[in-house]
């Protein structure tokens, strides 16, 4: 009897510590899918740096959706870069003019640009230093690049994905758990032949 005792003790640890290290292995997998892309947005103007501002996506989108980024405040700016005046009328507002460049770049690679002589800029309040396009200019900027409409697949959100593979991976593995544990309670209390 003692032996069966150590022997199902054994199982249910055994059967625990592989539940465990399923679980962790499907939640370390289901997070390297949430992984994001990082994007750069780079605005010259005359062969100088005038604003250096990033974005995120999920990885998948084309060239002309990542370009309609640029009608929504940016996720970080490098301030050091940021030589754009607000117009003395309305602070909310700066235009550029001159030979601009904007560069939409994912690492070292080139996702879009275009060349430009005047890039009008908004930000949502009057201390902000994230300045970013209004539709509009979005718009205008996206054809002079020769962009067409944006992609009608949508953005995948790879962190709900994750989450929700990671909850029925878990699942499974509790499923598996319950099934181990009925079969050894069950071989517990069936009689053995002597």
């Amino acid at each position: 009897m003692r032996n069966s005792t150590c022997q199902k003790q054994k199982y249910l640890r055994i059967a625990a510590f592989s539940a465990t290290i399923f679980a962790v292995i499907g939640m370390v997998r289901c997070e390297s899918a949430s992984a994001a892309r990082l994007l750069q947005v780079h605005v010259e103007r005359d062969g100088q740096l005038v604003l250096h501002t990033y974005y995120d996506d999920g990885g998948k989108a084309d060239a002309a959706t990542v370009w309609r980024y640029l009608g929504r405040q940016p996720i970080m700016l490098e301030e050091e870069t940021m030589s754009v005046e607000p117009d003395t009328q309305n602070p909310l507002r700066a235009t550029v003019d001159g030979d601009i460049l904007i560069r939409f770049s994912h690492v070292d690679r080139v996702l879009a640009q275009t060349k430009l002589t005047r890039l009008n800029l908004i930000r949502s309040d009057a201390q902000s230093s994230m300045w970013f396009l209004s539709e509009q200019e979005v718009e205008r900027t996206a054809t002079i690049a020769g962009l067409g409409p944006p992609s009608a697949v949508p953005e995948v959100d790879f962190f709900a994905v994750s989450v929700l593979v990671g909850f029925a991976l878990l699942v499974v593995v509790f499923l598996v758990f319950v099934v181990v544990v009925a079969s050894l309670v069950r071989r517990a209390r069936t009689p053995r032949e002597t």
